[in-house]
């Protein structure tokens, strides 16, 4: 790629989006182009037909994305993942088709201000959620720093934008009943789908980890799960995450005949989600209907409905019946793989006999989904944390001035 960034002007301007070259193009400079694109004609050709077309009618439309089809090719687009660069492609195309509609005139990335930036965020935060909109700043952001850096120029105004302000609306938790009507659906649809659901509510891993989870991650003799967990991978040097193999979930897996215990635990729904992830979440959402759980609503504020309860929520709920059951956080975190700066991520060795308790506080469910057993959820934190933690709830809106005064009543008579 540093060939095509660093060739003369002897570039097809006609395919190059129709940017002529600079006054000075060619006298010495790295980038003969002035925007950082003169390649843009190789990396076209260099794609399949279809792919071509594809692009040449979306550089028609939305000059700026020639940007994105060089950046895509570049040597540091490389180290993403599939996932990860599609994710940019939609930041940035989202605001080439801002830029597009809001801003005709500019073509080019030196004109983009943070006046613009601000216009293009405050111009989302009604359709996206504050993450969202983040991330496709700073998906942007990081476009605008490749050609800001291969052209010399020092400003890159994203990074002085202001980020949208965090939302306040969580997915909520699922309970036991509703978890046992998901397993009880996915059933219906095949084993797989149901080990997918009982994975999820017995370890709190997210999608794409029980997808993609192996044999090899699962250690039968010493009852532990060990994996990498996607969200973190390549930021804390790859350590894994090990927790204690639920009883219930044990005993699901030795019914699948040893000749299988190789390769991925699932191994129909491991190939769909490296085909195609979203399939797999709208798969999944299709069992939330079936099992009545309402997923969206509307929240004052927002043109979208926004999501109330996914594939995550059993994430939640997981969290919720361990640090519930007396469990301390920072054991829960250890296990469900989050990233604090002020933990260790090695409380199995220190002490496996909290781990095995977290776990053993997760119902259990039956080969119909019923609920079989419950831990008693009884919070075993001080009342001095329980009300701070309420209060907190009650400021960011997930309580109503009713559910608080009733909790804090609870609370204050178990004292």
């Amino acid at each position: 790629m540093e060939y095509y960034l660093r060739r003369r002007c002897g570039t097809d301007w006609a395919r190059n989006g129709g940017v002529p070259p600079a006054p000075d193009a060619g006298k010495g400079t790295p980038c003969a182009a002035a925007d950082g694109t003169e390649g843009l004609g190789t990396v076209l050709g260099a794609l399949p037909e279809d792919e071509r077309a594809l692009a040449e009618e979306t550089l028609a439309s939305l000059p700026l994305m020639r940007f994105w089809y060089v950046y895509a090719a570049s040597p540091v687009a490389k180290r993403f993942t599939k996932s990860q660069l599609a994710s940019r492609y939609r930041g940035w195309r989202s605001f080439s088709e801002w830029m597009q509609k809001s801003h005709p005139e500019i073509s080019r990335l030196e004109p983009v201000t943070r006046r613009i930036g601000e216009g293009y965020l405050d111009s989302i935060k009604d359709d996206f959620s504050s993450a969202t909109g983040n991330n496709y700043m700073y998906c942007v952001k990081e476009v605008f720093h490749y050609f800001l850096c291969e052209l010399g120029i020092k400003y890159n105004p994203w990074d002085v934008v202001t980020r949208l302000p965090k939302d306040t609306m969580t997915r909520r938790d699922l309970t036991a009943d509703e978890i046992g009507r998901l397993i009880a659906a996915a059933q219906r649809k095949g084993s797989e789908w149901a080990l997918l659901f009982r994975l999820a509510a017995y370890t709190g891993m997210r999608l794409g980890e029980c997808c993609r989870l192996e044999w090899k991650n699962i250690v039968m003799e010493k009852d532990i799960i060990q994996y990498i967990p996607s969200k973190t991978r390549g930021r804390r040097g790859d350590r894994p995450v090990t927790m204690p193999l639920h009883r219930e979930l044990k005993r699901h897996l030795l019914r699948i005949p040893a000749r299988l215990h190789w390769g991925p635990l699932m191994p129909d729904i491991a190939a769909q989600y490296a085909k195609s992830g979203k399939s797999v979440q709208r798969a999944v959402a299709k069992f939330f209907v079936e099992a009545g759980i309402e997923t969206q609503k509307s929240v004052d504020g927002r043109k979208r409905k926004v999501s109330y309860a996914s594939f995550h929520s059993i994430r939640h709920s997981f969290v919720s019946f361990t640090a519930n059951a007396g469990v301390p956080l920072e054991v829960v975190r250890s296990m469900v793989g989050h990233d604090t700066a002020n933990m260790t991520r090695h409380y199995y060795h220190a002490d496996e006999t909290l781990l095995r308790k977290a776990v053993s506080a997760v119902p259990t469910y039956d080969a119909s989904g019923n609920c079989t057993s419950q831990a008693e959820c009884v919070d075993a934190r001080p009342a001095a944390v329980r009300l701070v933690e309420l209060a907190d709830a009650l400021r960011t809106g997930l309580v109503t001035q009713a559910e608080y005064d009733a909790i804090r009543q609870e609370i204050l008579a178990s004292i």
